[in-house]
Parts: structure tokens; C-alpha cells; sequence
């Protein structure tokens, strides 16, 4: 029994690969992957888990954090980064 459970993590990134190719860019695609996987029996833990992580199981721990930091800082319309300042 603990055998397949070890497996549901992999099973679970083996199916989100084969069915989806590109990272969920924003909170419908990632539901819509959270569903498909559900639906396919994968436990609420697992799906976070694999969302949460990589889709690539040979990708360091923090790739996601990274693709992430990308996403937003390349949306930054004039092209440099914004901070907040403070005054204090």
C-alpha cells in the first residue's frame, strides 16, 4: 500500500505532462488542471503538490519560484523593475 502511495506522485505528474505541455499561466488554467487531475482519481494533496511543483521531476525545487519571479517582473510595462519606497 505504501508503494502506491509513494507512486501517486509520479502517476499524477505523469498524467498532467502527457495531457498538459505548458505551466497553468494564471488561476482558471491551474483549476482546470486541479479538476482533470481529480477527476482522474489523484488526491487533493497530490494535485497541490504537483501544481505547486515542477512538471519536470529532474527540475530543482525552486524552478517554479523562478518561472514565477519571470512572470512578474517581465510584466512591468515599461521595462524596469518597481519598487515601493517608504518614507520613515
Amino acid at each position: 500500500m505504501q508503494a502506491l502511495k509513494d507512486s501517486e506522485l509520479q502517476r499524477a505528474r505523469a498524467v498532467s505532462r502527457a495531457q498538459f505541455t505548458a505551466w497553468p499561466a494564471n488561476a482558471a488554467k491551474r483549476a482546470r488542471q486541479a479538476r482533470f487531475l481529480a477527476g482522474r482519481g489523484f488526491s487533493p494533496e497530490v494535485i497541490g503538490r504537483v501544481l505547486r511543483g515542477s512538471h519536470r521531476p529532474d527540475d530543482d525545487p525552486d524552478a517554479f519560484r523562478r518561472r514565477l519571479w519571470l512572470s512578474v517582473t517581465s510584466r512591468v510595462s515599461d521595462g524596469a523593475e518597481q519598487h515601493a519606497t517608504f518614507n520613515g
